[in-house]
């Protein structure tokens, strides 16, 4: 306090005087070689080309999908929509209900039945003289009686007109006209033909005859064969021709004997005529004007209207000018140009390895385009389905970032995929926030993956997030109009469905992602920690002290990087497979030796040293046999680092010196080639597996042994620069000490002896000539 007080009264300028030099002094950096620095870097190029081809297929996609009409008729609309260019269209709607009217005039052709027509006028006109000599009705063939109904006194009537010949003449004349007017005026049609000519045929019928003009009546001149009045009818018109009385008689019994219809009706020419006199119809054209209102929001849209709102598009898309087309083309090449920046800026001060990595960037450029290109060409091309494509992709996106990446990278993938398809189909806000709704929870539920059910469970969970995102974001927005909520909660099913495919479609390509990205998710590590695994048995048969030793390794190095935050199950399964390499020569490490047996006797300990220091790139070789996935090869390659082989170092030079030899062994020749652990979760498996050996090597292993043990080892490995490249702290150094000596210490605590028990005189005679036993318990 006292030498402040001094500095006061001497001069207080002096320390804002010392803080102006060192400003003066701090120089800033230079910008220009920064960026020289970033150009130079390998990966500039490669991430430069990516990024190019990225904006420019966005840019494709926002300009073709530009005012999308995702226009489903029966669907609620959320937007009132005008006409934009005045244009002239065909009003099919009104051409097509002329139509429909000039098909409804159209007159049913009905065709003469001229084989029976002529054969029923030649049987009356010729019946007179065929019964002329027929005195009795009993000379009659039975057919005739029966066809005519003939009886004596109907017989005699037929003869007295074959008798006179002006008589015989007048009965030709009557039933030719009789004929000619049922063929022209009373046609007679089967029941089921009349019953649909009377229903809904046209008011006129057309009969048609061979090398006749056609002959046009109105439909309630037809006689149905089953009608009540047909007998009424036919002596009506019987009568008008003067054939009455037995005459009528005989013609009607005769038409109603076979029940044969003059006319028959010609489907395919009545169609023909039908669709003919339709396409006479000229289409009415129709004017629409800007302003003129396409559909209402709140209204259900129906076919008409989403026929004229797509006739419209198309109109105002013609009569877009080329300086029009231009900007529209420039907007969205810096729509997305200023997207891919963005993104590309996060990942530079966030994830600067996936730059570093082209064919990483390149992947994921790939899913976000590849994804969006998907979403916009589901919802254009079947717009029934549009949140299914919204939130199906955009959710699929970022479960793939959050098992390759993390959950912030997987949201920032989310947000940039939501955000381009918003864009590009126009879609409210409701759109971005269910998209980005199902891609939050799969990113939350997909980071930790254990087992399949996780990855079903969290595309449930991603699904009904996105139907009740949709049912909340429709009842807010969307007016309240009759059965909106029946048609929220199908658009919801949508919503959902899109979000839980996404799950799934993830769970069936997951092995294609791990291999691409090059990750291990913890569904793979749950499997390759089963003992069943085939690299794992072999090794229990052919080394089970490395078996066991790996065993125990994995346990303490999985609590230690518990301890720490590190990813336990993957130090775990790594410390599984780290000696694997130990399976070619077994028998020259000393966990799988016999008591007795050392192989090493008989060897120098340079060849000693070639043996030990290859399990690793034995190890290396059996793990690419077996494909074990990548991230494990580390835990293979540098679980020794470049540590010195002590007992084989020492060794050669004592040799040296016994053979007074002048090239005494250097350090360099007795390490392990490395590499050096570049994880943390790698460094503890170094820590572990030499802690565990020399632990196993004791002969009195107290506590305090044990943990003078492990930090003399931890302070070694920590002076000879192991620990440099994998981002351990002293502060995590001195967890791991705590947690492996207190693992160790329930793994080799010491044993009680129990003293012998007494033994009576009589047992001690029997079994005089053998020795006492203990019994030890842990």
């Amino acid at each position: 306090m006292i030498q402040r007080l001094m500095r006061l009264v001497r001069g207080g300028s002096r320390p804002s005087a010392r803080r102006g030099s060192v400003r003066r002094t701090v120089t800033r950096p230079d910008r220009t070689a920064q960026l020289r620095k970033v150009v130079h870097q390998p990966a500039f190029l490669p991430d430069v080309v990516i990024g190019g081809l990225f904006v420019v297929l966005l840019s494709f996609i926002f300009f073709f999908t530009e005012d999308a009409l995702l226009l489903s008729p029966g669907r609620v609309m959320h937007e009132t929509r005008a006409v934009r260019v005045e244009f002239t269209v065909h009003d099919e709607q009104g051409t097509e209900i002329i139509r429909r009217e000039k098909r409804n005039e159209t007159p049913w052709v009905f065709d003469l039945n001229t084989s029976w027509i002529e054969a029923l006028r030649q049987e009356l006109q010729s019946l007179p003289e065929a019964l002329a000599n027929a005195e009795s009705l009993e000379v009659v063939s039975t057919d005739i009686r029966e066809t005519f109904g003939l009886d004596e006194e109907k017989l005699q009537s037929l003869r007295t007109i074959a008798a006179v010949e002006s008589d015989l003449a007048n009965w030709k004349r009557d039933v030719g006209r009789f004929i000619t007017q049922i063929i022209e005026r009373d046609p007679i049609l089967i029941a089921e033909r009349h019953q649909e000519v009377m229903t809904s045929g046209p008011q006129t019928l057309e009969l048609v005859e061979p090398e006749r003009e056609s002959i046009y009546v109105v439909k309630n001149a037809a006689i149905s064969l089953a009608a009540p009045d047909f007998r009424k009818r036919i002596e009506r018109i019987a009568n008008e021709h003067r054939l009455n009385g037995n005459h009528f008689e005989i013609i009607l019994h005769r038409l109603t004997f076979e029940e044969q219809p003059t006319h028959i009706f010609n489907l395919e020419a009545t169609e023909a005529k039908r669709e003919a006199r339709a396409q006479a119809v000229k289409p009415r054209p129709i004017t629409y004007h800007p302003g003129d209102i396409i559909y209402v929001a709140g209204d259900r849209l129906t076919g008409a209207n989403a026929m004229l709102a797509r006739q419209e598009h198309d109109e105002y898309i013609k009569a877009r000018t080329s300086e029009q087309y231009w900007e529209r083309m420039l907007g969205a090449l810096l729509t997305s140009a200023l997207a891919a920046a963005i993104l590309g800026g996060y990942m530079r001060f966030y994830y600067p390895r996936i730059l570093r990595r082209p064919w990483r960037l390149g992947m994921i450029a790939g899913l976000l385009a590849g994804s969006s290109i998907g979403a916009c060409w589901l919802a254009m091309t079947y717009p029934a389905v549009l949140w299914f494509g919204v939130t199906g992709p955009t959710a699929f996106v970022a479960m793939i970032g959050v098992i390759a990446y993390d959950r912030r990278f997987a949201f920032a993938l989310a947000v940039t995929q939501a955000m381009f398809v918003a864009l590009a189909l126009s879609l409210p806000m409701a759109g971005f926030a269910v998209g980005l709704t199902a891609a939050a929870v799969g990113a939350w539920r997909f980071h930790e993956i254990r087992d399949r059910r996780d990855m079903i469970f969290g595309a449930l969970l991603a699904g009904a997030a996105a139907a009740v995102a949709l049912i909340v974001t429709s009842i807010v927005t969307l007016p309240l109009v009759d059965g909106i909520l029946v048609d929220t909660f199908k658009q919801s099913i949508q919503a959902g469905f899109g979000g839980f495919l996404a799950g799934v479609a993830v769970l069936v390509i997951l092995p294609y992602v791990e291999r691409l990205f090059d990750i291990t998710t913890g569904m793979t590590l749950t499997e390759l920690r089963d003992s069943r695994q085939p690299i794992l048995r072999e090794l229990q048969q052919r080394a089970p002290g490395t078996y066991s030793h790996s065993l125990n390794v994995a346990s303490l190095a999985e609590a230690a990087a518990d301890a720490i935050g590190a990813d336990a199950r993957h130090t775990y399964v790594g410390a599984l497979y780290h000696d694997i390499g130990k399976m070619n020569k077994p028998d020259y490490f000393v966990e799988n030796q016999s008591r007795g047996q050392n192989r090493h006797a008989k060897l120098s300990p340079a060849m000693s040293l070639l043996v030990i220091v290859g399990h690793v790139k034995d190890g290396m070789e059996i793990a690419r046999e077996y494909g074990l996935p990548r991230s494990l090869h580390h835990y293979i390659e540098a679980h020794h680092g470049t540590t010195l082989v002590e007992y084989f170092y020492d060794q050669a030079r004592k040799q040296a010196d016994e053979d007074n030899s002048r090239d005494a062994p250097t350090e360099i020749e007795y390490r392990y080639p490395g590499p050096r652990p570049r994880t943390r979760e790698v460094a503890i498996l170094m820590l572990c597996d030499a802690v565990e050996s020399a632990t196993r090597a004791m002969t009195d292993p107290t506590p305090a042994r044990i943990q003078a043990l492990v930090t003399e080892l931890a302070r070694r490995r920590l002076l000879d620069g192991q620990f440099d490249e994998s981002s351990l702290t002293l502060a995590e150094i001195k967890v791991i000490e705590e947690v492996v000596a207190k693992q160790l210490c329930s793994m080799y605590h010491g044993r009680i002896a129990y003293p012998e028990k007494k033994k009576s005189e009589k047992d001690k005679a029997d079994k005089s000539d053998k020795d006492t036993t203990t019994a030890v318990a842990q």
